[in-house]
């Protein structure tokens, strides 16, 4: 195949497949027409489909080791930055979204031209690891056909438990909730380095994880199980583990939602929360996860969206000096990537001008800029750069504030930017036998720690039992156990539970939301039931619960491993 990614490149610096940064003689620019880069990007995507050999491009062309400076002591990735033109400089400021599985191309031409160099990942993304691995290489051979060869930053919130986004042929662990029950950071630290290693396998250089979140607050309705849990000197101690276990993967790590998302009642999805504290308040708690995951080397920190009128009555920490500069950066010590929350959410989006307050977080100490595109929004990506790149034009955004944020990112890259396995190599890295081991051991021994845990396993009645859930994959648990099986999610649905308990003397309720638990209470009412409860994404359902239940079981997350759980409530095989 001729050498079409060379071509035209002497005279500037790229990235090579060994890791290092080329120095080649000055010559002219790349250029390349609109319709050649139309007829690249039919070439890259076919039918929806990214071509088999991206896989191999993907593998030359990515870094191999890192590095830092040259032999004479000139740093690479300064004279990197320095080459590139503000444009490029940009786009690597921004992490957005994909519409599906497949590389697609309005993708490709946001790397071309738009010189976009990060994207993150979700459900929607990874059917299954192979399709992930495809992706990804698809990603970097496109970046490859740019002039510099930068390659693209891939992330993906795999947090386990209850926000896991490839779900299919990976190993699960619970919650970090569970995980903190234990009071043992070696479970951190395993489940992490497991995550890590099969991330990395797929050409995932970036877990937006762990979240270092103190769930303060029960009424949270989005960290609870994410969290470590309540205390923040545990919290600080398996965020730490969590960082180092990513690290020893070749994986890069993210703590988030910096200062603190623990003690809110309000989801930042869909409003702006506000929080009336101190900076000695967060210090004594908020602030402790976040200080140890730094110490423990943490490459990243995601913002929150969220205010705090006592660190700066006008801005979310996002978009704060005072947060990111005086607090992140001077008080902490930080000196790596600030990523973020999406910019799409509701909390910036209902009370900001979006475009230019997305200027106001760059200038604030963002560095990188996540765009979902995976959340209603009335902005769109393109809507959100171009305030950002005229800024970095007039000044507005000065060159050593953009250099500082583009030089963050690189070394980023630099340092953990892989090429995926090739798909028939997989098996080498995810499910093996020993992270399976890892999988059912550190389940077993979360699920211990459960106040009912010495109920269990339960005997299988003949007859079996109902099972009743709002969650899909749950119609499968303890599969061996006869019986009726209904998924419940609204209150239409209620006629189907009704049916389900038809002549059972049993019911097992599993549930991922509460308004599963309200119409239990209501259909319950009056029946002799032996009733067994299983809480999947809420830790402190057991203290409301509004009907009596035989037993209770915390699985924490709705993405805990259901052979481990299931081995667990009833025994290996139903034994």
């Amino acid at each position: 195949m001729p050498d079409r990614l060379n071509s035209g490149l002497e005279g500037e610096r790229a990235w090579t497949g060994s890791g290092r940064v080329r120095r080649c003689r000055r010559a002219k620019r790349f250029k390349m027409s609109r319709s050649s880069r139309i007829d690249m990007i039919r070439l890259i995507v076919k039918d929806g489909r990214i071509r088999a050999m991206a896989l191999g491009l993907a593998a030359l062309l990515l870094l191999g080791s890192c590095l830092a400076r040259h032999q004479d002591g000139r740093d690479a990735v300064e004279e990197m930055v320095r080459s590139m033109s503000v444009e490029e400089k940009v786009g690597q400021l921004f992490m957005i979204g994909i519409p599906g599985p497949d590389l697609d191309g309005r993708t490709v031409e946001r790397i071309l031209e738009r010189h976009v160099g990060s994207f993150v990942l979700f459900t929607k993304n990874c059917p299954d690891p192979e399709s992930v691995a495809r992706l990804t290489a698809g990603l970097q051979e496109t970046a490859a056909l740019t002039r510099l060869k930068i390659p693209v930053l891939v992330a993906i919130d795999q947090e386990q438990g209850r926000v896991t986004r490839l779900t299919t042929g990976v190993t699960l662990f619970p919650a970090n909730y569970g995980l903190g029950r234990t009071a043992d950071t070696a479970n951190a630290c395993e489940a992490a380095r497991v995550t890590g290693a099969e991330l990395a396998a797929l050409g995932l250089s970036l877990d937006l994880a762990p979240v270092a979140d103190v769930n303060s607050n029960p009424d949270n309705p989005i960290i609870g199980v994410r969290s470590f849990g309540e205390d923040p000197d545990q919290v600080a101690e398996m965020t730490a583990a969590a960082v180092r276990g990513y690290a020893l993967a070749g994986e890069g790590s993210c703590l988030k939602h910096f200062p603190g998302h623990g003690d809110v009642d309000m989801d930042s999805h869909l409003d702006l929360p506000v929080l009336h504290k101190t900076l000695a308040e967060l210090e004594a708690v908020e602030l402790v996860p976040f200080r140890s995951g730094i110490e423990a080397g943490a490459p990243a920190v995601m913002t929150a969206h969220i205010l705090y009128p006592a660190l700066d009555p006008d801005r979310p920490a996002t978009a704060s000096r005072a947060v990111l500069q005086d607090i992140l950066r001077s008080m902490l010590g930080f000196r790596g990537v600030v990523i973020s929350d999406a910019l799409d959410m509701q909390a910036l989006s209902k009370h900001f001008d979006l475009p230019s307050l997305t200027v106001e977080i760059v200038n604030a100490g963002c560095d990188l800029l996540l765009f979902s595109e995976n959340l209603p929004c009335p902005f769109t990506f393109e809507e959100l750069l171009e305030p950002v790149l005229e800024a970095a034009r007039s000044g507005a955004i000065s060159r050593a504030r953009l250099d500082e944020a583009v030089t963050r990112v690189l070394r980023l890259k630099d340092r953990f930017v892989r090429p995926p396995l090739p798909p028939e190599e997989l098996g080498r890295v995810l499910r093996t036998a020993e992270h399976l081991a890892r999988e059912r051991e550190i389940t077993l021994e979360v699920l211990g720690v459960n106040t009912d845990a010495g109920l269990f396993p339960v005997p299988v009645r003949a007859e079996g039992a109902a099972l009743v859930t709002d969650r899909t994959r749950f119609l499968d648990f303890v599969p061996w156990m006869p019986g009726p099986r209904a998924l419940v999610r609204s209150a239409e649905d209620e006629p189907v539970f009704r049916q389900a308990l038809e002549g059972a003397g049993e019911v097992w309720i599993l549930a991922g939301s509460r308004p599963l638990v309200d119409m239990s209470a209501k259909v319950l009412a009056g029946r002799d039931l032996t009733v067994r409860f299983f809480s999947l994404n809420d830790p402190y359902l057991e203290r409301e619960l509004p009907f009596v239940r035989s037993s209770y079981l915390n699985l924490f997350g709705e993405w805990v491993a259901l052979g481990p759980a299931g081995e667990f409530v009833a025994g290996p095989g139903g034994n």
